[in-house]
């Protein structure tokens, strides 16, 4: 396949592009990224139907192209260096912000996947969360985890300090409604979740924040039958509210 890409060296540029977008690609994103003029771009694009690694449905501008296979994007994808890569993905996200707000507005992962892959982490994590948040309204839960837990993540490679910490809460307290939903109550993961909040609003002295936490650990305690557990918990829970 990558021979291939070669022998088409006046196209290959256009094809790691493509392949840097998805598996699918737009003619409108493709020309809004790509340096070639419209003319250039379309006699490439022709040149890479012929070839059969790619194939279009519609007609540009309104031009939807499809790799033949997954394969044929990976290596289109696997020929680019590592700092193009990043160069791709930061201009995708650039375009999409500047030119698709409905895509961003209904689909913030594609926002949140090239932000990842540009190193742009830091930005990520608002589109990683609000992804979650849409996939929850849904009950699309094991999305939604996935889409928090690139959230924290992304959100793990930013300095530590307060405002990381206060993302970091509401990413876990976020997270454990589709992991109790998909794994149950007293599921491990859901123990973490909560366990970790916990730790964060100690360390932080957020006490206001942090009865939903001992619910949702006195319920997984409960959940389990470890009543000791739930007992001393209801014990601190009340403690805490009379303080």
């Amino acid at each position: 396949l990558l021979a291939r890409l070669d022998r088409l060296a006046l196209v290959k540029d256009v094809a790691q592009i493509g392949a840097v977008i998805g598996r699918a690609f737009s003619y409108d994103i493709l020309a809004k990224v790509s340096v070639l003029p419209e003319p250039e771009l379309g006699v490439s694009l022709g040149e890479l139907l012929r070839s059969e690694l790619v194939f279009r449905r519609g007609t540009p501008p309104d031009a939807i192209y499809s790799f033949k296979n997954a394969l044929v994007q990976d290596a289109a994808y696997a020929s680019l260096l590592k700092s193009r890569r990043h160069e791709l993905h930061a201009r995708i996200a650039a375009v999409l912000e500047d030119h698709f707000p409905e895509t961003i507005a209904t689909e913030p992962e594609v926002l949140a996947y090239h932000l990842s892959h540009a190193g742009l982490h830091g930005r990520a994590v608002e589109y990683w969360r609000k992804a979650g948040e849409i996939a929850v309204r849904r009950s699309a839960n094991i999305e939604a985890i996935a889409h928090f837990s690139k959230a924290l993540e992304a959100l793990a490679t930013q300095p530590d300090g307060s405002e990381r910490r206060e993302q970091e809460f509401a990413l876990l307290m976020a997270v454990a409604v589709p992991l109790v939903a998909t794994k149950g109550i007293s599921a491990i993961e859901v123990e973490r979740a909560y366990s970790r909040a916990q730790a964060l609003c100690e360390e932080q002295g957020k006490l206001d924040k942090i009865f939903p936490v001992f619910r949702g650990l006195w319920n997984c305690y409960l959940g389990r039958g470890e009543m000791q557990r739930a007992h001393d918990l209801a014990v601190r829970i009340s403690a805490q509210a009379a303080a």
